[in-house]
């Protein structure tokens, strides 16, 4: 289970952080892609199940593409699960091989090269309660794209972090204006390196841990329910009956 030594360390709240303190590590957050006309990375770390709405995040991000023709956008999709097959599928079928990876489940380490190597994150999943993984690339300085009903909001304030947003076709909209606005990109970017999440750490933790034990009951239940069904019945012997 990752305890306070797995999460990012930051400034108390409200307060400035000397450059490169914000990053998980100690690493150096991401300078921001595109402002040399490079590629511009699109990132999202989830687990690919249904609620994570990772099939939704590949055709917003197909639109966000069409919606900025002029960039070279890129999507990298961190981590595996159910649909990964199809979510590949959906990648091959609008021709964006070349444009979309899913890296699989991957250490962390490598996740936060992911991040580092990141021009913005994505979360396209609006019952997202918490969103640490959204917690930790704003820490690495990425501009987040988030639903604002979702828990990120919680730390990520609309055109200083990021971009909140109330649907899918504004969360494409917003990912091509960031591709396309190097200067509202690097601002923001700027300001996620600079200044720490506007949040209590201590709630951070608290939260993280209560997660953590509503994952091992989850578990525990499924564990439970599996040896039950596994458990073989009684059944009478129909000649036992007969005397």
């Amino acid at each position: 289970p990752r305890g306070a030594a797995d999460l990012p360390q930051a400034a108390p709240r409200g307060q400035v952080a000397p450059r490169g303190q914000v990053a998980p590590r100690g690493q150096d957050a991401p300078s921001p892609a595109g402002a040399d006309h490079g590629p511009v990375t699109v990132v999202s770390v989830m687990r690919l199940m249904p609620r994570k709405r990772p099939v939704q995040l590949v055709r917003l991000f197909d639109r966000a593409r069409r919606l900025a023709p002029e960039t070279d956008l890129r999507l990298v999709v961190v981590g595996d699960g159910p649909l990964r097959p199809r979510v590949e599928r959906v990648v091959a079928r609008r021709g964006l091989g070349d444009r979309v990876r899913i890296t699989g489940r991957i250490p962390r380490q490598q996740v936060r090269d992911e991040l580092s190597a990141a021009s913005l994150y994505v979360a396209p999943a609006p019952k997202e309660s918490f969103g640490i993984a959204a917690l930790e690339a704003r820490c690495a300085g990425l501009p987040i794209v988030a639903d604002r009903h979702s828990g990120i909001r919680e730390f990520v304030r609309d055109r200083v972090d990021g971009l909140l947003v109330d649907d899918d076709l504004q969360m494409a909209v917003a990912i091509a204006d960031l591709a396309r606005d190097d200067a509202l990109r690097s601002r923001i970017t700027d300001h996620n390196r600079r200044v720490a999440p506007a949040f209590d750490w201590a709630d951070v933790l608290e939260r993280t841990a209560a997660l953590y034990d509503e994952a091992a009951a989850r578990t525990a239940a499924t564990a439970a329910t599996s040896m039950a069904s596994a458990t073989p019945r009684q059944h009478a012997d129909p000649l036992s009956a007969e005397a």
